[in-house]
């Protein structure tokens, strides 16, 4: 019967709180996947264009933090 106390009261609850932290985890990292696709694709479509893209052409900062920061996370 303890085992039963051990599994309802601390197994499942540190199993929900892991899925949790996952789920958190997973929804920045496929918000900083969408953030890279849409500058490439707004690059991209400058590029067709042959229109200078702001962003490029002050340095590409936001661009490259936001690299940066998919990277910390995937190195995770």
């Amino acid at each position: 019967m303890s085992d039963l106390g051990t599994y309802l009261y601390k197994a499942i609850p540190d199993t929900k709180l892991t899925i949790r932290k996952y789920a958190d985890t997973k929804f920045e990292y496929l918000s900083y996947c969408l953030k890279v696709k849409e500058m490439d694709d707004e690059e991209y479509s400058y590029g067709a264009l042959q229109e200078p893209l702001y962003r490029v052409e002050t340095g590409n900062y936001e661009y490259r933090y936001s690299i940066n920061s998919f990277v910390k996370y995937t190195e995770k």
